[in-house]
């Protein structure tokens, strides 16, 4: 996983802010990087907490996020769905963290982590819905009808895979926006 993010450890190296600007959001101080806005940090580390808590498996804290990304989708076993859906958290997680510290900069408005876990328990069910309805439908021989729900769904897809090429510099395979003739349309893999 490599440092992309526009923290403000990362642009106080390019020279775009000062280190009076460099301080973590949350308010405890320290300055801003990538492992300590997802990890460390005593207000947004608290939401993986919550959302082991949620999941309801425990272990302990990795300090780095390669180390916590393996920990956290291989704690609950080796099943391959189960696996699948750590991920999923875990992804959803960290671009709660990353949408709120966004909107706490530029709009000064922020949740409270129990808001956030209702955010990450809302998204999964709403990709685990968004994987599974279309292939039921498709099988049934039902056409999905586009409308503002769908939308909705394909923005927040799209918001997440923009999240995730930055921060991990990859596109996950499973899900993949494509645009045509009639608008956009979801290919899973």
């Amino acid at each position: 996983m490599r440092d992309r993010l526009p923290t403000r450890s990362n642009l106080l190296d390019r020279g775009i802010i000062t280190i009076v600007y460099a301080a973590c959001l949350a308010g405890c101080g320290h300055l801003e990087t990538s492992q300590h806005l997802f990890l460390s940090c005593t207000f947004y580390g608290s939401l993986w907490y919550e959302a082991w808590s949620w999941i309801g498996v425990s272990g302990p804290a990795p300090h780095s996020i390669s180390e916590h990304f393996y920990q956290f989708t291989h704690s609950a076993g080796g099943l391959r769905a189960k696996r699948s859906f750590l991920q999923l958290v875990w992804l959803l997680c960290a671009w709660i963290i990353w949408n709120d510290r966004n909107n706490k900069l530029f709009n000064n408005v922020s949740s409270s982590i129990p808001q956030l876990l209702e955010k990450v328990k809302h998204y999964s069910l709403w990709w685990l819905k968004a994987r599974v309805v279309p292939r039921v439908l498709q099988a049934l021989g039902i056409i999905w009808e586009k409308g503002p729900v769908h939308n909705n769904i394909i923005n927040f897809f799209s918001s997440l895979l923009w999240f995730c090429k930055i921060f991990f510099s990859f596109s996950p395979c499973f899900w993949q926006p494509k645009k045509n003739k009639k608008g956009w349309v979801g290919i899973w893999s």
